[in-house]
Parts: structure tokens; sequence; C-alpha cells
């Protein structure tokens, strides 16, 4: 269906089914939308302000530029959607499933990720500044250069991720991991890392100046050489007392 530029307000539009229809341009504004089908939908620069599309599936849909702010998504399918650029600041995405997403650039600012899955998801300079992410796994994503300031990521998987260059500045990762992932010029300071889990991550230039660091786990086998070589010797630290 091509409902490029249409307007729905005020309609109900639960459990309809929108699969593969144009919805470029389109507003959405006052309606009753969750449990909507939209795999494969087109939602180029689609205004979706404050939509409920929780339990909706969007699998495979191209959403690039889409208003999302205050969204309410949570439980939504979003595997192997295209959704670059997108404004998703203060949206409810808890238990949402990201895998496999294409979504450089986005922001995700002040938005609800508790346990949601971006599994090799592609999240490249993204914006998840105060984002609650505890319990998210992001195992193998790609979410260099990207913006976790203040996040919370409490026992998040970021095992085996892409971290180049993201700032984690004040983030809370307490118990957190970050195994074999590469963190590159990563920025850690001033956060919480008590309890996470570095073994095997790539660490070069890595900073965590005055960070949390209790029972934090670093793998001295491994060249975690900060400017100063304070992250060496934090590994060997760690590896002589246990």
């Amino acid at each position: 269906a091509d409902c490029t530029l249409a307007t729905f307000s005020k309609s109900s539009l639960v459990g309809a089914s929108l699969a593969g229809a144009d919805l470029g341009r389109a507003t959405v504004t006052d309606c009753l939308t969750h449990k909507l089908d939209l795999c494969g939908a087109g939602l180029v620069l689609t205004h979706l302000l404050g939509a409920d599309l929780s339990a909706s599936s969007l699998a495979g849909a191209t959403l690039d530029r889409t208003i999302l702010i205050d969204s309410d998504l949570t439980g939504a399918d979003l595997r192997g959607v295209s959704m670059p650029n997108c404004q998703l600041t203060g949206a409810k995405l808890a238990g949402a499933v990201f895998d496999n997403a294409e979504l450089a650039g986005c922001n995700f600012k002040d938005a609800d990720l508790q346990h949601a899955s971006f599994a090799d998801a592609i999240i490249g300079s993204a914006l998840f500044i105060a984002a609650d992410l505890r319990g998210a796994r992001l195992v193998r994503a790609r979410l260099y250069q990207a913006q976790l300031t203040a996040a919370r990521l409490q026992g998040a998987d970021l095992s085996g991720a892409d971290l180049q260059q993201c700032v984690f500045i004040s983030a809370q990762c307490h118990g957190s991991s970050f195994r074999q992932a590469d963190l590159s010029f990563a920025n850690f300071s001033h956060a919480d890392v008590s309890n996470a889990d570095f073994s095997g991550a790539t660490l070069w230039r890595c900073r965590f100046h005055r960070s949390i660091e209790s029972d934090t786990v670093f793998d001295a086998g491994r060249a975690v050489a900060l400017g100063d070589d304070a992250a060496q010797a934090k590994a060997e630290a760690f590896s002589a007392s246990h």
C-alpha cells in the first residue's frame, strides 16, 4: 500500500497489517497503534512522535530519519531494520530486539533500553547519553564512536563488541561484560566499572581516569597499555592477587 504523506489521527490501528507499506513522510498522531505489523514497511521521514508501537513487528523495515521521540516500542521486533539517524529520545524500548539492525547515528538519549538486544547490530556514532541499558545484550555490536556518557549499563553484555573511541564518561558499568571487546581509545573516565569483566579485551589507549574499579577483571596477557601503561599495571596487579 502507498501511504506516502498520509495522516493518521485519532484512529485505531491495533493489530493492523501494514507490512510492506510505504509510509514515507506520513504522520501518526493520537492513534492506537500497538501490535502493528510493519514488517518490511518504508517509514522514511515518518513522524511517530509518542506513538504506542509496543509488541509491534517492524522486522526488515526501513526507518531512515524517522521521528520516534517518546514513543513506546516495548518488546517490539526490530530485527534487521535499517533505521539510521532516527530520533528515539526518551523512547520506551525495554525488551526490544534490534539484532542485525543498522542504527548508525541514532539518538537514544534518555531512552529505556533495559534488556534490549542489539546482537551484531551496527550502531556507530549513536547517542546513548543517560540511556538505561541495564541488562542489555550488545554482543558483537559495532558501536564505534558511540556516546554513552552517564548511561546505565549495569549487567549489560558487550562481549566481542567494537567499542573503539566510545565515550563511557560517568557511565554505570557495574557487572558489565566487555570480554573480547575492542575498546581502543575508549574513555571510561569517572565511570563505575566495578565487577566488570575486561578479560581478553583490547584496551589500547583506553582511559580509566578516576574510574571506580573494585573487583574489575583485566587480562594481564593482553597489551592493554594506556599512554602511561596504567592499564597494564592494573592487569598485572589483578593477576598477582588472584
